[in-house]
């Protein structure tokens, strides 16, 4: 069954049950409030890496910023007869 075939919970949880998902274990917890309980280290190593990767893209920005400055004056420079 589709996620819009179920009429009702108890049909999803009978479709589950046959799928050999065990249905009748579940429990309600109430969250610890310890954030560092539901880390995990590869989200971790991978948000640092982003963390890197986001600043290397913006030195790089900057330098390409600076590049099209300087290109932006070379070229005013020939469109107004200026030399080098």
């Amino acid at each position: 069954m589709s996620q819009d075939e179920y009429k009702t919970v108890e049909d999803l949880l009978k479709d589950l049950g046959e799928q050999g998902i065990p249905v009748g274990s579940w429990q309600n917890r109430e969250p610890s409030g310890d954030a560092e309980a539901f880390t995990i280290p590869s989200f971790q190593k991978l948000a640092e890496g982003l963390g890197q990767l986001q600043g290397l893209l913006e030195q790089e920005k900057e330098k390409d910023q600076a590049k099209i400055a300087e290109l932006n004056m070379k070229l005013n420079r020939i469109r107004h007869g200026g030399g080098r």
